[in-house]
């Protein structure tokens, strides 16, 4: 809306060929302008724009709603469109659209090499780089699936080592690992295999010392950059690692000290620790590391709406690939605020990718790729269904070998040796099934291990949760029996380390009807334990020998809890606290979903997230669900106009009606009177005296004509409203009418690139007394100042023109305001006439000093709203700016400071787009009006808005409820 069309070429393809017709046809009924088309066709202007734009072809439905507002012949362009779309297909069958390298990963982690297609943390990797840069071990804690491994590889690592550290002179180099069963080995092996030497360490090599490591490094020639102050980085993925798959102590604690150890004085050496939220307690157990990350822990938290939009868009730019908005909008709305969402993200747009049509990724194709929810598990079944039978059986064995199952804890990822599993000597048949699950990146495969693509995969896939469920007890011995055989062979076959007692009866009962699934060193170990146990004789010495161990056991570990109680204490605090955190932003989103259906219950959701962890997101999920509509209309409301005094309110509806309302009690909006309109939606504003109505118009129904006039109502009779008189001179519909303060004055914008301005005392005779011409497309909005000496506009040339009215007849343009990059469609003076708000389809909201107003001072731009910015509007005080946009959200931002405002709250009450928004002269109150034909009241009283929101809760929340939405969570009721 407001920008050029870029040329198009039609021999470039059926999509392009398509766009220009439509253009023709436009052009061909006199060009009209997108938010034009958008009324009369009933689509977003966005959508239509898009249609004509040459990136993807529409859908039949946008071209047919394009084609009728336009004047077109309805079978004509229905079968147009058939032509065109099986045109598509064929050039996509011909060309393997389907054979481009996605720019998605799938459940894949991002690594260095990709580090050119990872998007939307880099924030995060900016603070990581300075907490390297400051300390030199750090860790990174988020939960399973928030991306912790891709911001370790494709994020810092990649930024490390291209560009350095901020405020740190030299190169760096970074050696990956994952600590696995042996943390010391994988450490050098990842050494060795930097360096470019022997990548297997030989089983009698010496252990490592960090800083030796970096001056290997710094001494291999494809490496070393010749800076004695180079550092060499470390990252640790998977750390949690050292706890789930090292099963020797002794070689745990050897680890971490060598990681420690790169905080010792004169080390050139820095640890990046990724840990997964739930294990970050365990680190308490290492005194030493638990003190080291007590300042230096980075908190992964779930991605910002603008950061899912970089990760959805930027990856198919690169590839010149447009995402359709509906689909980013949907992708947005289903993982914002979600933990561990990102993996299926991936992989639904990678899915989507695979399916898209053309130049553009649409909404269509990933609904068919089964979303968010559905992706993951489409893309399992339809491999598993896939496969012979035998190999089905083969699939599943593989796959819940993968999957560590512990006590109390949810089920983990497990990597694994790939001769560990194979127990049957199927070797062949294995590596192939192998092979195809990694081809579907359902494993992913090194030289020598093998591991689930992504741990969201066993809670993505309902038929591999299904298996874990159906034999969690079998899979928990066998991942014990598996451990144990190589703790055992590992100590060198030590007979102390087979299984006796209870932990071999339940091992023997499960090999029993599993013995096909042991691999040879766990049917050894087996073997060896029942006959060690055969041969016992002195049972009762050795068991008193044990008890008596035991006791020193016990004895050494109570001291030793003693002294690590306290950050242990501490660290399941933050556990608590992040856990508390990801559940309230799950049931901050539940509020939204369902504050419509049943506001009740949304609001105790809201107040028990809020209590849980009082954040900004569930602050405002609780604020939305507070503000009820008071007022609705069967269609869209249009434009809002409240009288000076608050007493009236004048509400334009799609319904063809005008209604005004006796506000005397907020609460309970009492309807007054309906005027009956000529066309489906008006522009509205109210004298302030409170006693004229002025009406601008869209278009009328019922055929390719519209209004062209402005129409004023005498209201002084609020219950019998009169038509006085009607404004003609406009040439296209009148989008913007505005009375100036001493109500003498009208000025209507209008499509036609004009603003009229009448003098309308008497309201009965108005004179016309100029026509302002200067804007090169449509006038959306029109704005007098609080002492009636200057008049804004602002239009689909997304220009703000600000004028001179000292003499009302012959108006002086004073500025000219370029900033805007798409149609303004509101602007606002302040109370003290100093400052301009001006707010626009380039999702912008902008603030300007009008001191002097010939050379109006930009201020501050505030870019919050995700979408078209309909309406801004000053408190009396001029202390709040409230806007409203295309995003279906109201905001309010405290401009106390101009130059620097802060975001208030966020309302997410609306259905659809917010057009109005005005607040009352108490300033207490936002009344709002928007497309899904309601009107919302909204307090700006934050603070009494919350303390009063049990007022709004009844009835209880029963125990079914909290249960759905607050599992793991002892029922208590927020207003019992």
């Amino acid at each position: 809306m407001g920008r050029r069309e870029s040329p198009l070429d039609p021999s470039a393809g059926p999509v392009e060929e398509f766009a220009q017709t439509l253009r023709n046809l436009r052009a061909a009924a006199g060009r009209p302008g997108y938010r034009e088309l958008a009324r009369r066709a009933g689509f977003s202007a966005a959508a239509l724009a898009a249609a004509a734009r040459g990136e993807q072809l529409p859908s039949q439905a946008v071209t047919l709603a394009f084609a009728q507002a336009c004047g077109g012949d309805r079978t004509e362009w229905e079968q147009r469109w058939r032509l065109a779309a099986a045109a598509v297909t064929m050039q996509e069958e011909e060309e393997g659209a389907g054979d481009v390298t996605s720019p998605y990963l799938g459940l894949a982690a991002y690594q260095q090499a990709d580090a050119g297609w990872f998007f939307g943390r880099e924030r995060l990797v900016d603070d990581l780089l300075r907490q390297l840069a400051a300390d030199r071990l750090v860790a990174v804690l988020g939960s399973s699936g928030s991306g912790k491994s891709s911001l370790l590889h494709a994020g810092v690592a990649a930024r490390a080592v291209g560009h350095g550290l901020p405020g740190l002179a030299g190169r760096v180099r970074a050696v990956m690992l994952t600590p696995g069963a042996d943390p010391m080995r994988s450490f050098t092996h990842a050494v060795l295999q930097a360096s470019g030497r022997r990548a297997t360490p030989s089983a009698d090599a010496p252990e490592p010392d960090i800083t030796e490591a970096a001056q290997t490094l710094e001494r291999t020639p494809h490496l070393g950059d010749g800076q004695a102050d180079g550092d060499l980085l470390v990252v640790v993925d998977q750390f949690e690692e050292v706890f789930t798959q090292c099963a020797a102590p002794d070689a745990r604690k050897r680890f971490i000290d060598l990681l420690v150890s790169a905080r010792r004085p004169g080390s050139r050496v820095r640890v990046l620790l990724g840990i997964r939220a739930d294990f970050f307690a365990r680190c308490a157990e290492h005194r030493v590391l638990a003190e080291a990350l007590r300042e230096a822990t980075v908190l992964v938290t779930p991605m910002t709406a603008a950061d899912l939009r970089d990760v959805i868009v930027k990856p198919a730019a690169l590839r010149r690939v447009t995402v359709e908005p509906a689909l980013v909008a949907t992708v947005i709305a289903e993982a914002a605020g979600q933990p561990g969402v990102l993996p299926l993200v991936s992989h639904a747009l990678r899915e989507t990718w695979r399916r898209r049509r053309g130049k553009a990724m649409t909404l269509h194709a990933y609904q068919a790729a089964g979303g968010i929810d559905g992706a993951i598990a489409r893309t399992a079944d339809h491999f598993y269904a896939a496969l012979p039978a035998p190999h089905q059986d083969i699939a599943r064995r593989i796959l819940l070998r993968l999957i560590a199952v512990g006590d109390g804890r949810r089920a983990t990822h497990r990597p694994l040796p790939r001769a560990d599993l194979d127990g049957n000597g199927h070797s062949a048949e294995t590596e192939v099934v192998v092979g195809r699950l990694a081809a579907a990146r359902l494993v992913t495969v090194d030289d020598d291990s093998v591991q689930l693509g992504h741990e969201s995969l066993i809670d993505a896939w309902p038929r591999l949760q299904r298996w874990v469920q159906e034999d969690r007890d079998g899979l928990r011995i066998h991942q014990q029996l598996t451990d144990a055989a190589k703790t055992w062979h590992g100590l060198g076959r030590d007979p102390g380390a087979l299984y006796r007692g209870a932990r071999l009866a339940l091992a023997e009962d499960w090999a029993g009807t599993h013995e096909p699934h042991l691999t040879s060193e766990e049917r050894a170990f087996l073997t060896a334990s029942i006959a060690a146990q055969a041969e016992e004789a002195a049972v009762t010495r050795r068991r008193a020998l044990r008890l008596r161990h035991l006791v020193l056991v016990l004895t050494a570990l109570s001291v030793t809890t003693t002294v690590t109680t306290v950050s242990a204490v501490r660290a399941q605090h933050t556990i608590t606290r992040q856990r508390n955190a990801a559940l309230a932003q799950n049931v901050a989103a539940d509020v939204l979903a369902s504050q419509n259906s049943d506001r009740p219950l949304a609001v105790q959701l809201g107040l028990a997230a809020y209590r849980m962890a009082p954040t900004v997101q569930t602050r405002n999920s609780l604020l939305s669900a507070l503000t009820p509509p008071r007022i609705r209309h069967a269609k869209e409301i249009t434009s809002i106009a409240l009288s000076l005094d608050g007493r009236t309110l004048a509400t334009g509806s799609g319904d063809r009606t005008i209604r005004l309302f006796d506000l005397t009690d907020h609460r309970r909006p009492v309807e007054l009177a309906r005027l009956p309109t000529h066309t489906d939606g008006v522009f509205l504003a109210l004298s302030p005296d409170g006693r004229t109505l002025a009406a601008g118009s869209w278009r009328t129904l019922g055929s390719g004509n519209w209004d062209r006039t402005a129409r004023l109502w005498d209201i002084t009779d609020r219950r019998h409203p009169a038509h006085v008189v009607t404004l003609p001179g406009h040439t296209e519909t009148v989008d913007s009418v505005a009375f100036s303060p001493d109500g003498r004055l009208l000025a209507t914008g209008s499509g036609d690139h004009t603003t009229r301005l009448w003098r309308i005392d008497p309201q009965r005779h108005p004179t016309h007394l100029a026509t302002l011409t200067s804007h090169a497309d449509g006038v959306y909005t029109v704005a007098f100042s609080p002492d009636g000496r200057m008049l804004a506009t602002g239009g689909n040339d997304d220009t703000v023109r600000v004028w001179k009215i000292n003499d009302p007849a012959h108006p002086v343009e004073s500025a000219v305001l370029t900033d805007h990059t798409d149609a303004v469609e509101s602007v606002a003076f302040s109370p003290d006439g100093r400052l301009l708000a001006t707010g626009g389809d380039d999702h912008t909201t902008r603030l300007w000093r009008l001191d002097p107003p010939r050379l109006p001072a930009r201020l501050a731009t505030l870019t919050s709203h995700t979408d078209g910015v309909y309406h801004v509007a000053f408190s009396p005080d001029g202390h709040t700016l409230t806007t409203a946009g295309d995003d279906r959200t109201t905001r309010l931002f405290d401009i106390t400071d101009p130059a620097r405002p802060v975001e208030l709250a966020v309302f997410s009450g609306h259905t659809n787009a917010v057009t109005s928004a005005a607040f009352t002269p108490d300033g207490r109150t936002v009344i709002t009006g928007s497309w899904d034909g309601t009107s919302q009241f909204i307090d700006t009283d934050l603070h009494r808005t919350l303390t009063r929101a049990c007022d709004h809760a009844r009835p209880t929340i029963t125990r079914a409820q909290w249960d759905r939405y607050l599992p793991h969570l002892p029922y208590r009721p927020p207003c019992p």
